[in-house]
């Protein structure tokens, strides 16, 4: 039903508007006030879809109560009609549309002309809500899979940590809990015996839920408890999700007091190993619905994960035991070497490969061990530079505990792997004999990772919108509000002859501290978003932060560009450049002591490059850099990180008493870049 508050001080208006409106309305609700104060009062209290506003009205006009309304959060988006009972010149309507007024009708008012533009309002209002909650929904959305993406990411990196299965569990169930913000999570393993009984290993989070968990013995028989979804998940091999305990069926029947714990919905997953399920974790979420779309793939990929990690650990435990057991037997040896499903290998200390796994064929891509056997795996997979690395470590540490490269396969295929590798010496132990190790298929969680540094940067994104949008705010109504009470201030006793003197004194200061105030405000828009970023470009904006910088701290900058007239930026390139020099600036004003800042911005093809440089104090640069990460200094961390997300380089050169030099490069991909010899050689001279 929309609300339709209606404010005139003329009682017959209202009688004839409510009578329209309810005529040509359906259900509509029409609500009157009187008076300008009972209007703004009503509207916080009712919040209507639509305000009908008569501009003449005694003690307080239409226009202030307008103007009201937009600065009240709660009535801010109320759409406002003014009605006039004469023609409105060019500068009311220019006076209406300040205070924020959305349309204007004259009186007296033909009923299908009000009805017509009450149902626009009407129709504006549903569709900012309408907005607003897919604005919401998108949010929600991000949240989630960005929750799902970490906690997949960081359950990757725990196998490589954990040192036993059991261990390795607990850390699952952990890293569920505090980075998927699960309520609860656990492990069970199936028992084979007459009861079909299952056996909690791990758990982690809300240990009530826990225990009303294991108080009674759960099974994976078809009937009883085990008709629930953990049995449900360990016979089907089929994930289990009950989207609202409180009116799934089974939990009253069998789990009542489970309903009091604090959860809302659960899932059961189901571990899987060669088409068995080996075991079930078992979520639980503190909100009803979560388990769908990304957030349950995400999560069923875990699970494999999961399995994995255990099957891994147990096929360890198992080779450790054949190698005590049989330590002599290649037959035992070559079993286990050929089924694990990381890829093995043994190669010549030049990288010739001497034995393998099939594994390591697959994640290759090579049709068979002979095939790979002729070929040498350094040469042919690593690049020089990381050829270097990779000898440096092994002749300093005889391992290589994790080394990650990005390949090409024999299909043609790019993936990343993860290499170990171990040197085996002969008995003296002063030549090596061979190396041996593992070859791990790492795209997965790499092409993860990526995913979660791609919403980062969406993130800053969103950050960068919502710094423009305060600003404009800022800019454009407080700023010219503060302007019209200044003015009013100034002219209220202009024609008044027996004002007091003092008063004129007091209204003088006022208008100064009103001044000061929008000077202040403006101030705060340009550094939220400077405006004219998006007028003047990004050079002029720079030149002209620098002369406000130098004027209101007394720092003389020096700023020079060079080859950037016509170069295209994207918005993430142009803000953290400006968001550099910024930084930048006010580091030195606040830590270098410094008389004199040089600032150079040059176009060199492919590159855009920075050079900041100061005559302060200086510093020991490795040991400054160690105290910000311990004292939590976030000034050059902050250039360094914004500098990465732009995938640049930047070099600090210092020492004490010889002041600062800061070189940022980054890459530019815009096609429109070109730059003449002579800008290229001045930044060969000046820059590097």
């Amino acid at each position: 039903m929309p609300k339709i508050l209606t404010i005139d001080d003329i009682e017959d208006n209202l009688i004839i508007q409510s009578v329209i409106l309810s005529r040509y309305i359906p259900d509509c609700m029409v609500i009157t006030a009187t008076s300008g104060a009972e209007g703004i009062e009503k509207a916080i209290r009712e919040i209507p879809d639509t305000i009908l506003l008569d501009i003449m009205m005694p003690g307080m006009d239409g226009f202030e109560v307008c103007r009201q309304l937009k600065s009240i959060e709660t009535t801010r988006s109320i759409p406002v009609i003014m009605l006039t009972g004469v023609r409105m010149d060019t500068k009311n309507r220019v006076k209406g549309l300040d205070v924020g007024a959305d349309a204007f009708l004259t009186k007296p008012v033909e009923a299908i002309e009000l009805v017509a533009q009450v149902n626009v309002m009407l129709r504006i209002k549903n569709a900012e809500a309408q907005l607003r909650q897919e604005k919401q929904h998108l949010e929600s959305l991000v949240r989630k899979r960005t929750r799902a993406l970490q906690t997949l990411s960081h359950c990757s990196r725990t196998l490589v940590h954990s040192g036993s299965e059991l261990e390795f569990i607990q850390d699952i169930c952990r890293v569920v809990v505090e980075q998927g913000r699960y309520r609860m999570a656990w492990v069970g393993f199936p028992i084979h015996d007459e009861d079909k009984s299952i056996l909690p290993v791990a758990y982690w989070g809300d240990g009530e839920w826990y225990r009303a968990v294991t108080e009674k013995q759960n099974c994976w028989k078809e009937e009883g408890i085990g008709l629930g979804p953990v049995g449900a998940a360990l016979r089907t091999g089929k994930p289990q999700v009950i989207h609202d305990l409180r009116n799934d069926g089974f939990y009253r029947s069998w789990c009542p007091d489970m309903l009091d714990k604090g959860g809302e919905s659960v899932i059961a997953l189901p571990l899987m190993n060669s088409g068995k399920a080996v075991g079930v974790l078992n979520i639980v979420a503190e909100e009803s619905q979560v388990f769908v779309d990304t957030e349950y793939d995400l999560l069923m990929e875990l699970a494999d994960d999961l399995a994995y990690g255990i099957m891994m650990f147990r096929v360890q435990v198992e080779r450790e035991a054949a190698q005590a057991a049989l330590k002599n037997s290649e037959e035992q040896y070559r079993s286990l070497f050929t089924g694990i499903p990381v890829g093995i290998y043994r190669a010549s200390i030049d990288g010739k490969i001497i034995d393998a796994n099939p594994a390591l064929c697959r994640i290759l891509a090579v049709k068979n061990i002979q095939d790979l056997m002729s070929i040498n795996f350094i040469k042919t997979y690593l690049r020089d530079d990381e050829t270097r690395r990779l000898y440096l470590e092994v002749g300093k540490k005889g391992k290589v505990d994790n080394f990650e490269t990005r390949v090409v396969n024999f299909e043609g295929k790019e993936i990343w792997i993860s290499l170990k590798l171990q040197a085996v010496y002969d008995n003296e132990r002063k030549r090596i004999l061979y190396v041996e190790g593992a070859v791990e298929d790492i795209t997965r969680r790499k092409r993860a990772d990526e995913h979660i540094h791609t919403l980062t940067q969406e993130l800053i994104k969103a950050q960068e919108g919502e710094r423009q949008r305060i600003a404009r705010d800022l800019h454009d109504h407080v700023a010219q509000n503060l302007g019209a009470l200044k003015i009013t201030c100034e002219t209220l006793f202009m024609n008044q002859l027996e004002n007091p003197e003092q008063m004129k004194k007091s209204i003088r200061n006022f208008s100064g501290v009103l001044s000061e105030s929008i000077s202040s405000v403006r101030d705060i828009a340009y550094n939220l978003r400077p405006p004219n970023l998006d007028q003047m470009g990004l050079i002029r904006t720079i030149a002209q932060y620098c002369e406000d910088f130098s004027e209101k701290s007394d720092l003389e900058v020096d700023f020079f560009s060079a080859g950037m007239e016509h170069v295209s930026l994207d918005f993430d390139m142009e803000i953290n450049l400006y968001r550099l020099i910024q930084e930048a600036l006010n580091n030195v004003k606040k830590h270098s002591g410094a008389g004199k800042v040089i600032i150079r911005i040059v176009a060199s093809s492919p590159d855009i490059i920075v050079r900041i440089e100061d005559n302060g104090r200086g510093f020991e640069v490795e040991k400054r850099m160690n105290e910000s990460i311990h004292e939590k200094r976030m000034g050059l961390k902050s250039m360094e990180e914004r500098v990465r997300l732009l995938g640049g380089d930047m070099t600090i050169k210092s020492r004490p008493n010889e002041g600062t030099k800061i070189l940022i490069k980054v890459r530019n991909t815009s096609p429109d870049l070109f730059v003449r010899d002579d800008i290229v050689a001045y930044a060969d001279r000046e820059l590097m």
